[in-house]
């Protein structure tokens, strides 16, 4: 038995998102300390006003502002392969997102398709995020832009899988575990040449899944630096295919 207790906050949170991006392309959805329930998509920052500018949202902190997707979410708000709580598309520069919680309770859901956060953009900021217990869904964190910045996160308890990497950029001071299948999976991600996509992960913690907690696939120029890994007692910590390089 899930007990959610509260009002429905998706239509100020929207409206809030909206105004933000009418207003100014780069202006910021401020949320302060409190727990806000959602059944739709609140935080769409794609498709800006003005084109090569994103949006952002700004909590209290991951341990006051608190967000809780109701057990009777909408999927079709939002497309599949995109996040439900919030999602940056190709033509996002420069967004972020700081300081909040997402919580689910471990309440299975119909999610399957879908993530909590996704980003397509350029230049994305995620720092003091946490996403917890969310189980239903293909993953928590979907980075498939390039530059990002992900900086004292926080993802555990995921059905499948925690955080999935295809672009370069900068994943450091976080923590991945408990998941479904995999904690940390880097696919196609092409370091090299002068277009590469150089992705460095940088003082993590990869904790123990289901399967590898690790799964470097089809990627080049990885590179881990004071990262630990443990691994579940049936798989490897740490995987690398034979058609990636990381070092």
């Amino acid at each position: 038995v899930t007990l959610i207790l509260g009002t429905d906050d998706t239509a100020a949170l929207q409206a809030a998102t909206a105004a933000a991006k009418a207003a100014n392309a780069r202006g910021t959805v401020r949320v302060p300390a409190g727990g806000y329930i959602f059944t739709e998509l609140p935080f769409d920052f794609g498709e800006s006003a003005v084109v090569h500018a994103a949006c952002g949202l700004l909590g209290d902190g991951s341990n006051c502002t608190v967000f809780y997707p109701s057990p009777d979410y909408d999927f079709g708000s939002v497309a599949s392969n995109n996040g439900i709580f919030a999602r940056f598309d190709g033509y996002g520069r420069e967004g972020h997102i700081e300081g909040l919680r997402i919580e689910g309770h471990s309440y299975s859901m119909a999610g399957s398709g879908y993530w909590i956060i996704s980003d397509t953009s350029n230049g994305a900021t995620f720092r003091d995020v946490r996403v917890e217990n969310l189980k239903g869904f293909t993953g928590q964190l979907l980075l498939n832009g390039a530059d990002f910045l992900v900086d004292r996160c926080h993802f555990e308890g995921g059905g499948y899988l925690g955080v999935h990497i295809g672009g370069g950029g900068v994943f450091q001071n976080s923590y991945t575990g408990n998941h479904g299948y995999v904690g940390l999976l880097i696919a196609a991600v092409s370091g090299e040449g002068n277009t590469g996509l150089h992705l460095a992960v940088i003082g993590c913690i990869i904790d123990e899944s289901a399967s590898y907690s690790a799964y470097v696939r089809a990627s080049k120029d990885v590179k881990f630096t004071a990262c630990r890994f443990f691994g579940p007692s049936s798989a490897y910590a740490c995987v690398v295919d034979g058609t990636s390089k990381a070092r």
